[in-house]
């Protein structure tokens, strides 16, 4: 009975979810990337716009608009946290490289625990990245490259607290 209780305690301990932390929410956003960052992707932008902050229960947003002037190309950048175990679970299944019907999803590997590109040619692209509790996403609605998109939700990664 002994031996099968501990088998059971160290079966929950290497269960997913277990040792999940919470995260905080990130403030001013758009300083994690500059504008001349983002030009590198769309050479017009000319502002940073921090969006509404949104929350649930599990996962909570934050995002920043780069755009240029004529309000046509834009560059989005989002950061989202686990609030709880569920959340993070969240988070993990957005970067699970399911398909997605008429988008083009791919796994890139060496980005964060696991990350995605996605593109769809009327939409434009996307590279999202989930390390430890946080996921960084940067999308644009003109098609970059994976490589384009990898320097810029590497450097946001860098930027987010240690969990």
């Amino acid at each position: 009975m002994r031996r099968a209780l501990i088998l059971s305690a160290a079966l929950l301990a290497l269960a997913p979810g277990c040792g999940f932390q919470k995260t905080e929410p990130v403030s001013n956003v758009c300083t994690l990337l500059s504008l001349a960052d983002v030009q590198s992707l769309a050479p017009g932008l000319t502002t940073a716009t921090e969006q509404p902050p949104k929350s649930s229960q599990d996962v909570w947003t934050r995002s920043c608009r780069f755009s240029a002037s004529n309000g046509m190309v834009h560059v989005d950048l989002v950061v989202s946290g686990a609030l709880t175990a569920s959340g993070d679970q969240q988070l993990a299944d957005n970067v699970s490289g399911a398909p997605i019907p008429e988008v083009e999803v791919t796994v890139v590997n060496g980005l964060g625990d696991r990350a995605v590109y996605t593109n769809n040619v009327f939409y434009g692209s996307g590279l999202t990245a989930k390390q430890g509790g946080y996921e960084v996403g940067v999308g644009t609605v003109i098609s970059s490259s994976i490589s384009e998109l990898d320097l810029l939700v590497r450097s946001v990664l860098g930027r987010l607290p240690e969990r």
